[in-house]
Formats: structure tokens, C-alpha cells, sequence
């Protein structure tokens, strides 16, 4: 395997651990707080779980959401999703060079 194609893969196995994060913060904090402030409820502490740990769920969202948001493009090393004024977390090109998503070349979809 070339050094390109490597550099490609190992960027969006980055890519996907981000958004495994992204995900298990959200969805699975939000199981974790539900879960617990049940449990706590049943002990007199409902309250304690809203108050610790929903603020503790949402940094984690925030941060999580915020290193997906900010993933490098491969091909030009700028963020994949956004540039100055704009981003786009569903986009399927680099939204500066145009590199199409899971692409494992340098030469698919070149703006011009």
C-alpha cells in the first residue's frame, strides 16, 4: 500500500472513531443519564442526577460534537465539514478541495 493510500485510510479511521464518540456521547449518555437518575430517583436523588450528570452528558456532547465538526481533510488538511462562514456535518465533499468522503486517492473529485 502507498503512503498516500495509507495516510487516506489512517484519516478516516480517525474520522469514524470521531463519530463513534460523537454518537456514544450522545445516545449512550443520554441512556446512562436516564439510567442512573432512575436509579437515584429510587433513593430519594432524583434531582442529583439532572444536576451532575446532565451537565457532565453535555460538555461530553460538546466536546465530542466539536472534534467531529473540526476533522481534517486528507487531501488539503483543512476541516472536512466547515470553512469560515459555512459548515455542513452532512457534506459528502471536502468543502474546500472537493475530496469526495472515503475517497482513498489524492486525484477523485479535484475542484477546478
Amino acid at each position: 500500500m502507498e503512503t498516500g493510500r495509507l495516510q487516506f485510510s489512517l484519516a478516516w479511521k480517525d474520522y469514524k472513531r470521531r463519530r463513534r464518540w460523537f454518537f456514544g456521547a450522545w445516545l449512550g449518555g443520554f441512556v446512562v443519564v436516564a439510567s442512573l437518575a432512575a436509579l437515584l430517583n429510587r433513593m430519594s436523588l432524583g434531582d442529583l442526577a439532572f444536576w451532575v450528570l446532565g451537565p457532565l452528558w453535555l460538555v461530553a456532547f460538546v466536546i465530542a460534537g466539536l472534534r467531529l465538526e473540526f476533522f481534517r481533510c486528507p487531501r488539503c488538511h483543512r476541516h472536512f465539514f466547515c470553512a469560515r462562514w459555512y459548515y455542513n456535518l452532512f457534506a459528502r465533499r471536502c468543502v474546500h478541495c472537493g475530496l469526495p468522503k472515503w475517497s482513498d486517492t489524492d486525484n477523485e473529485g479535484i475542484l477546478r
